[in-house]
């Protein structure tokens, strides 16, 4: 790996531009971060070594390198969390372990007792403050007490700390305390057997099994949904898992004296998967409803997913719909959105019941906020998995084992359901999610790679669309077109920024695909629309699209014009709202593609056949055509850097044509000509092109320089092979400027001639000096220490004349006047 390799020979930077690599353009693990943290953290970058360690944890809380260095690195919380981890861990390195129960002291405890079951026999250690021996206390029938001897060869044992292994009879063990005279100082219990049912089991056709455990208002709320429901044919049963929460068991006591549901208490904490099959046993007969306590279901629900249960014998579970319903969550797939309100919900409900009816579609599990479980698959399958602990991946596993058994599990399209989330665990739920996947997945081991190809086919999307079509809008939005391409990025630039502003309109995506010819519509994170989309090959789906188009509240529409986009869409924005037209490059005069070879390679000036390219000709004719009917049908042009501002001026002048952003900025004076980085954010071959011609002059001079490509290639492998060429995979916009601080870029420039406001936008933020195309002719200033580069120069020569443009910033002041190779 280089960035390992980087770092073993001390080159932080190095390292760090690689490891950022990794985490960009792979499914960064918590161990990638963990290396991009150790490479910011040698290079300076402290803030950034951090955020990666906090990530890294984040991401897996279990990991014990992550953990290692979180205790070396981390602050007083996160070290805590590690330490509480590792002694957890019972596979944890021993020298680990002494420095998590040194951090365990460090944050105040006067003892630590661990004990686990090794065969038929207890066993574990306790560490107590040196020369303070406690008494272990065992609570039996008739309780022992003893002093508990020092060991002088504990592994644990170290300075100010003792510590002593303990071997113990389990039968009859009630629990271990140590004591300090009358206080108890760290304490043990064993896992609690579950008590005896309250009542004899009866039968039902449909049982609603719900634990609970915390949160009074979403537990509530759940149960009042629920119970409003329920018909003669169908039992609530709910267990209260030992609820710390007074309030939440007292408002169950009232309703279960009620007799409006099944009241199942637990004298101690087992677990969502205990709880659930403590009430299976309760339920004889008839299907069973899995619900989570802070889910809303509208009314009908329960009945409707009976009615869908039956609709082939091999269907074995069903999920419906949900705002966080994980693969089944609706706008986004896999991304919990906010939860509705319970009017929304039901409307939600019915709109996707008007749309998919009783459409189902297979999943590779079923998800438990709201799992309808049939009698059938019940039986073959069993009861929940039990080796999960308190939760997260036991629905996963009984789902597994139904298709083992030859049962489906589905989701029912048709439905909605609400679901909070994540209100029981809390913090918690990242070290629970981390340590039962790895077990599923030792049990499972095809199952992930299942998943990740569920979601990139995503056969909920057209269910999810059909929902959306029925339901444009109703908030005000601002319409704004585009291509996919470079233009569609500077659309998702926008889009953002008025996500932000507090008082714009709410931007609404519509981009292009010229390639399946179908317009995709995208609202903001967590609205919808999402996954719809309409086919523009014929004329019905303009139509169809512009119905929609009409139904919305549009403040108004910006067009990101390309020669792609088809004609008729952009004829029928001017009856949205008034249009802007935002010109975000110089597309007009994109040339065909140049010779692999100039015909004049010597000399600063375009040979005849680059020259040519640029020349009048047909196509180039009816592109000016096209883009002078968006201007006229624009109520205003809005340039979004000054060389478009230029073109622009000159090819519409009867235009009313706004400012262009003021990116002028002061050029830093530190020394240059180290590292040149080249915006790309589109991946391009023409990029690509230029990158490697500018790699290979600079091997042909023996030029020290190095290049970072900000963005992605169309080939990485072949950009980065020249050997001094880094590609740092997709960079978001907000991320770029710490990137050219950590990566040490000392240049700018651009690796399209048509797309240049990135680049003067960037180059203002960071005080750097850009090597830039100019279509003005040298109409345009560029700015001391810069580079005027003529746009019909092939890039051999464009590269060149970059390599001696770096290397005179490495020899000479930067007060010199910019070297202008304007066309």
């Amino acid at each position: 790996m280089r960035a390992a390799e980087h770092l073993r020979r001390g080159d932080h930077v190095g390292a760090f531009r690689f490891a950022d690599r990794l985490c960009r353009v792979t499914r960064a693990t918590a161990l990638d971060f963990l290396l991009r943290s150790e490479a910011a953290r040698g290079a300076g970058l402290d803030d950034r070594a951090a955020a990666d360690l906090a990530r890294a944890l984040d991401l897996d809380p279990t990991q014990r390198t992550v953990l290692r260095f979180v205790l070396q690195w981390g602050g007083r919380l996160e070290k805590q969390a590690a330490a509480r981890a590792l002694i957890d861990d019972p596979a944890a390195d021993p020298d680990l372990l002494r420095r998590a129960v040194a951090e365990m002291f460090a944050g105040g405890v006067e003892a630590l007792l661990l004990l686990r079951p090794v065969g038929a026999r207890l066993a574990g250690w306790a560490v107590f403050r040196a020369g303070h021996p406690p008494d272990v206390v065992e609570l039996r029938e008739k309780t022992v007490s003893r002093l508990l001897a020092a060991d002088p060869q504990h592994v644990l044992r170290q300075e100010g700390l003792d510590a002593a292994n303990l071997t113990l009879d389990p039968a009859g063990l009630r629990g271990v305390r140590l004591m300090n005279g009358d206080r108890e100082i760290a304490s043990w219990s064993p896992p609690p057997e579950p008590p005896p049912l309250p009542r004899a089991p009866q039968t039902a056709k449909l049982w609603i099994v719900v634990p609970v455990y915390e949160d009074l208002a979403a537990t509530r709320a759940c149960l009042n949904a629920a119970m409003a429901q329920l018909d003669d044919d169908m039992r609530l049963v709910v267990i209260d898992d030992a609820s710390p929460n007074a309030a939440l068991r007292g408002w169950l006591d009232v309703i279960a004296a009620s007799g409006r549901l099944e009241l199942i208490r637990n004298p101690k904490n087992l677990g969502f998967a205990a709880s659930v099959n403590r009430a299976l046993k309760l339920c004889l007969g008839g299907d069973v409803i899995l619900l989570n306590a802070d889910a809303l279901p509208p009314r009908g629900v329960f009945a409707r997913l009976a009615e869908l249960a039956r609709a082939a014998p091999d269907v074995g579970a069903l999920t419906p719909l949900s705002n966080n319903g994980e693969t089944c969550s609706f706008p986004v797939a896999n991304a919990a959105s906010p939860l509705p309100d319970e009017d929304e919900i039901a409307r939600l409900d019915a709109l996707a019941q008007r749309a998919n009816g009783d459409l189902l579609i297979d999943l590779p599990n079923g998800i438990g906020f709201c799992l309808y479980i049939t009698r059938a698959c019940l039986d073959a399958t069993g009861p929940l998995p039990e080796i999960y602990g308190r939760g997260y991946y036991e629905d996963v596993e009984f789902c597994l084992k139904a298709r083992e058994r030859g049962f489906r599990t589905v989701c029912a399209a048709g439905v909605y359901v609400g679901h909070a989330g994540s209100l029981s665990f809390g913090a918690e739920k990242r070290g629970l999610v981390m340590r039962n996947m790895n077990l599923l997945e030792d049990r499972f081991p095809h199952h992930e790679a299942e998943c990740a190809a569920f979601l990139r086919a995503d056969p909920l999307r057209p269910a999810r669309a059909a929902i959306e079509r029925l339901d444009p809008p109703r908030r005000p939005f601002r319409l704004i077109v585009a291509a996919l391409g470079a233009s569609a990025l500077e659309a998702q630039g926008l889009a953002r920024a008025l996500e932000t502003d507090g008082e714009a309109p709410a931007p609404l995506l519509c981009l292009y695909d010229p390639i399946e010819q179908k317009a995709r519509l995208r609202a903001p994170e967590g609205c919808a629309p999402q996954s719809l989309e309409f086919d523009l090959s014929a004329p019905l789906g303009f139509d169809a699209l512009g119905k929609w188009f009409f139904r919305l509240r549009l403040s108004g529409v910006t067009l990101f014009f390309s020669t792609t986009l088809p004609k008729t869409l952009v004829e029928m924005l001017p009856a949205l709202g008034d249009v802007e037209l935002a010109i975000a490059g110089i597309e007009l005069f994109s040339p065909p593609p140049r010779p692999e070879t100039c015909a004049q390679p010597e000399g600063p000036r375009p040979c005849p056949s680059c020259a040519s390219a640029f020349t009048a000709s047909e196509a180039m004719a009816a592109r000016l055509r096209a883009w002078r009917f968006a201007a006229n049908i624009s109520a205003a042009l809005r340039p979004l850097d000054r060389m478009s501002a230029h073109v622009a001026e000159r090819l519409f002048p009867q235009a009313r044509l706004l400012p262009p952003p003021d990116f002028s900025h002061a050029i830093s004076a530190a020394p240059g000509g180290r590292v040149l980085g080249v915006l790309s954010p589109q991946p391009s071959a023409e990029a690509d092109a230029l990158v490697v011609a500018l790699a290979r002059a600079l091997r042909r001079r023996g030029d020290p320089a190095e290049i970072v490509v900000l963005g992605a290639c169309l080939d990485d492998f072949a950009v980065m092979a020249p050997g001094n060429v880094v590609v740092s995979g997709s960079v978001e916009g907000e991320d770029l400027a710490p990137l050219v601080q950590a990566f040490g870029l000392t240049e700018l420039m651009s690796g399209s001639r048509a797309y240049c406001g990135r680049l003067d936008a960037l180059a203002a933020v960071c005080g750097l000096p850009r090597a830039g195309f100019d279509w003005s002719s040298g109409a345009l200033p560029f700015g001391a220490g810069e580079l005027a580069l003529d746009p019909r120069l092939c890039d051999r020569k464009t590269a060149e004349i970059i390599v001696d443009w770096l290397a005179a910033r490495r020899a000479f002041d930067l007060s010199d006047a910019p070297r202008d190779q304007g066309a």
